[in-house]
């Protein structure tokens, strides 16, 4: 079952582009309890860096390769974004060979 649930990240001066983990607890209603854990990026991502570290280097080749080969894996808009060269909204051969040429 999925529901979705809307997280409104507060705006503090801090608060910069970057990477950012989000802890999710969800119980049961015998109160059993489920954690997980959320990655996501926040900020606009430079061409090329689909993981948001700042650089453009072989973790960013090998999860855009991921994205390619992997089709019913979504990525994030602002991955497509870092990514998308030919904007045609989805991770191809090209995105592939530009990231690799970054």
């Amino acid at each position: 079952m999925l529901y979705k649930l809307s997280v409104l990240t507060p705006d503090y001066e801090e608060l910069v582009n970057g990477n950012y983990t989000y802890e999710v607890t969800v119980y049961d209603i015998y109160n059993q309890q489920s954690v997980a854990y959320l990655q996501t990026y926040i900020g606009i991502l430079v061409d090329g860096d689909i993981n948001g570290d700042q650089s453009v280097d072989i973790l960013d080749i090998v999860k855009t390769v991921m994205y390619y080969l992997n089709p019913t894996e979504k990525p994030t808009p602002q991955e497509i974004a870092a990514v998308d060269f030919n904007n045609n909204q989805q991770i191809d051969l090209v995105d592939v060979i530009r990231v690799i040429q970054e």
